[in-house]
Order: C-alpha cells, then sequence, then structure tokens
C-alpha cells in the first residue's frame, strides 16, 4: 500500500507529463521484504520508466497523439463524453509553452472523464437517495476531491449506503465500451 501511493501515483502521473524518471529518483520507496525505506534513486527510476513504457506501449501511443489529434481539431481536446477544451498554445512558437500545452492536452483528456464519472456517480446517487426518500440527516454528500466522493451517513444506514454506492459507482459506463471502473470505500468517525 505504501508503495502504491509513494511510487505508483506519481510514476502514473510522471509518465503523463513527459517524466523520463529524474524526479522519481527522489522518491523513497518501502522493500517489501525487509520493509525498509530507501531510495529509488537514477538507475532504478529510469529503469521503471523504461520497463512501463516497454510493457504499456500504448500508453506512449496515446500522450503522443493527443496532442496532434487536438491540433487537427483546432487545438481542442474532445473528451469521451464529448467535452471539448481549448488548449491554444499548441501551435505556440516557444517550445516550452507548446510542451507545457501538449501535457496540459493529455491531462485533461484523462482527468475530464475522470471528473465527469465521479459527477455522473454523484447525480445517481442523490436520485437513488431522492427516490428512496432518504433524507439529508441520513446521507449527505460532504466533499469531492479529484475522484473521491465524501458522504456523511447515518451510522444505521452506513453498511447499506456502502453496498449501494458500491453499486451505483461500479456501473458499466457506456463511452468507455461498458467498463466497470474499481470502487474503493471506507467509513470512519474522520476522514
Amino acid at each position: 500500500e505504501y508503495n502504491r501511493s509513494a511510487i505508483g501515483k506519481p510514476m502514473n502521473f510522471g509518465i503523463i507529463y513527459g517524466s523520463e524518471g529524474a524526479s522519481l529518483a527522489k522518491l523513497v520507496y518501502e522493500d517489501v521484504k525487509t520493509k525498509e525505506k530507501k531510495l529509488i534513486g537514477e538507475e532504478l527510476a529510469f529503469g521503471m520508466v523504461r520497463n512501463f513504457r516497454m510493457r504499456y506501449p500504448k500508453i506512449d501511443e496515446y500522450l503522443s497523439l493527443t496532442p496532434d489529434i487536438a491540433r487537427g481539431r483546432g487545438s481542442k481536446v474532445v473528451t469521451v463524453f464529448g467535452r471539448e477544451i481549448l488548449i491554444p498554445d499548441l501551435n505556440h512558437k516557444e517550445q516550452y509553452r507548446r510542451a507545457a500545452a501538449e501535457r496540459s492536452a493529455t491531462n485533461v483528456s484523462i482527468q475530464s472523464p475522470a471528473g465527469a464519472i465521479c459527477i455522473r456517480t454523484m447525480n445517481f446517487m442523490k436520485q437513488v437517495l431522492d427516490e428512496l426518500q432518504i433524507s439529508r440527516e441520513k446521507a449527505k454528500l460532504r466533499i469531492t476531491v479529484h475522484d473521491s466522493i465524501t458522504y456523511g451517513v447515518h451510522k444505521d444506514y452506513i453498511e447499506w449506503f456502502d453496498q449501494t454506492f458500491r453499486s451505483v459507482a461500479s456501473r458499466p459506463i457506456p463511452e468507455l465500451g461498458g467498463i466497470q471502473l474499481p470502487v474503493e470505500s471506507g467509513w470512519g468517525k474522520t476522514w
């Protein structure tokens, strides 16, 4: 679990933002055998990125094609849900601004659908709560952060809410070929 947060997420996002491994070299990971915390270092970091790219070549293809496709659409990224996002610097004459716009195009092509999925989940969950006449005192949306949704739920409804929410959140997404995304949930007295 430690390595997933400390290494997995930074590596995935680092690759999206064009990292070849230098920024990952400064991260600390936990040795699964000894539980010792160690610095990744450049050799391991560059190797991880190289192996990741070899194992998932379609990701590099996606990352390089997305800005080009957006340029062909008049500097617009069109998400799988049809949202259009203008990225005006995709053809900028200054390389650093163009590169930043390219990273932005790939990021928005991923983050916008993730946000849309979250919004759809919240809207559908609200419909379920309304149809069953579950009052806001029993279950209430509190906050969302990126791809996480927090509800305040009365203790008598926690198990029901957890099962219902998992069912709603893991429903097939037609725009993504009917894929069902994994859902993690938990509860406690505080976030």
